[in-house]
């Protein structure tokens, strides 16, 4: 009864501000003055069948932001998916805690529109792509084979694709986990 009433008013009228607890606010002032001409995540970004799969596993019901120690420095980063205001492209941002503030690390801009993609966290641990080199050379700071004591990021393109990103050794590296 509780997760139903939860599901119902995460798909109410507020559903459009699902992601704005998720980004403090000088967090959001950052990207605002980075990325101008890009908006911030927000709840109704994404269809409500994908908002209520997302609900119903716990989550938060923004598909656009995932929180998670991404650095290994023990505090929460924050990965986001920011829509270009014309709706014609998304970026992939991935905000490290610093001090002072927020460094914030483009690592991807694609031509799919936000409705159409998703971010959320993925467990430290071994992963193993069964794509690699599949389409051809692998990509820039694509890997077969990634082990990460550090949490990483899912993206990707709903019901489709998934990607996995982690920050090792300083830098991003990524696998295909599915196609």
């Amino acid at each position: 009864m509780i997760l139903a009433l939860a599901i119902a008013a995460g798909l109410s009228g507020t559903a459009k501000e699902a992601c704005a607890p998720l980004i403090p606010s000088d967090l959001a002032a950052a990207l605002s003055k980075a990325y101008p001409q890009y908006r911030l995540p927000r709840g109704d970004d994404q269809d409500q069948y994908n908002v209520r799969a997302q609900l119903e596993r716990g989550g938060t019901g923004c598909l656009g932001v995932a929180e998670g120690d991404f650095d290994g420095d023990g505090r929460r980063d924050v990965a986001l998916l920011l829509a270009r205001k014309d709706g014609r492209r998304t970026r992939f941002v991935v905000a490290l805690r610093g001090d002072p503030g927020w460094r914030l690390e483009l690592i991807e801009t694609s031509i799919e529109a936000i409705e159409n993609q998703y971010v959320d966290v993925v467990a430290p641990g071994a992963y193993e792509s069964g794509f690699y080199g599949e389409y051809g050379a692998p990509a820039a700071n694509e890997r077969k084979k990634i082990r990460s004591s550090t949490e990483g990021v899912e993206t990707g393109t709903l019901e489709s694709t998934a990607s996995y990103y982690f920050r090792v050794n300083g830098q991003w590296v990524w696998l295909w986990i599915s196609d």
